[in-house]
């Protein structure tokens, strides 16, 4: 067993359970639009990465490549997403967003800032700037941790699933 500050364990489970909630909360959105947790990432990171490729998307969202395969198929379904050949390499495609999508995007991310404001709303400035600067020390705490994480052989009982 890893030699871990014993009362870090329980509080960080407090806070994941915690912020889960809060996560439920902000993601209301999402069940109440046609699409799926899944496809809004999707969509999301699609936006915000240049010559986004498939095998770019699994990494960066750890989805398996099958799943993200049918997600990706579906949002083309419903003209969401494109593909296009790379020039450079024949066997590659870029991801894009078509305008629908896009459009489509830009609406689930204006309802989630509004989901965002009606639970920060009543905050005062100070607790405001505390729960900034808590967010940043949390990224900033785990951040290197989690890159040795990722580096780890996976334990027994992960891949045993």
């Amino acid at each position: 067993m890893n030699p871990v500050h014993p009362p870090l364990i329980p509080a960080i489970r407090r806070f994941n359970r915690f912020y889960s909630n809060i996560l439920g909360f902000l993601n209301q959105y999402v069940t109440n639009s046609e699409f799926s947790s899944a496809e809004v990432c999707v969509l999301l990171e699609i936006g915000q990465t240049e010559n986004c490729t498939s095998k770019k998307l699994a990494r960066e969202l750890k989805m398996d490549t099958g799943y993200l395969s049918r997600t990706i198929k579906r949002l083309e379904k419903h003209n969401l997403v494109a593909k296009k050949r790379s020039e450079k390499d024949g066997r590659s495609y870029y991801l894009y967003l078509t305008e629908e999508g896009s459009d489509s995007l830009y609406k689930l991310m204006e309802l989630s800032d509004e989901q965002i404001g009606y639970l920060t709303a009543e905050l005062q400035e100070k607790n405001k700037k505390g729960l900034l600067e808590g967010m940043k020390m949390i990224e900033d705490a785990l951040a290197d941790s989690l890159l040795l994480f990722k580096k780890k052989p996976k334990l027994a009982k992960q891949t045993e699933r």
